[in-house]
């Protein structure tokens, strides 16, 4: 494999974990939809994420690439909410720009990780 394919592939990778990890985010915060509410509202979690803030993208964002690292694959409904939270924030703050969007993350995955990490220490201890 060359050198560009591997960067690509180690891209590619980088990018699926931002899909999976973008999935928990709302089924932490809160927003996540009920069964009933799923089959009622089928567009109401791509059109609840379009409304946040940018500031709302970007905590859930890391919420979800948290969740995705720590607990591994997420359900289908976290996901897809994740999914599209990541796409939001790419197209809001990165103005669709894929690799703009990865080397933030790379940036600032680690201390992201480690506020959720000492806010869920935090809490476990109230």
């Amino acid at each position: 494999m060359s050198r560009i394919d591997s960067n690509k592939a180690g891209a590619l990778r980088g990018a699926r974990m931002i899909v999976l990890a973008s999935g928990a985010a709302l089924a932490f915060s809160g927003t996540q939809l009920s069964a009933g509410e799923k089959a009622s509202k089928p567009h109401t979690a791509e059109t609840s994420v379009t409304h946040r803030t940018l500031a709302d993208l970007e905590k859930a964002f890391w919420v979800c690439d948290h969740a995705a690292t720590v607990y591994g694959v997420l359900d289908m409904g976290s996901a897809v909410v994740c999914a599209v939270t990541t796409r939001d924030l790419r197209l809001r703050k990165f103005n669709d720009d894929f690799n703009a969007m990865l080397n933030w993350w790379q940036r600032n995955k680690a201390r992201q990780h480690q506020l959720l990490d000492m806010q869920y220490r935090a809490a476990e201890h109230r």
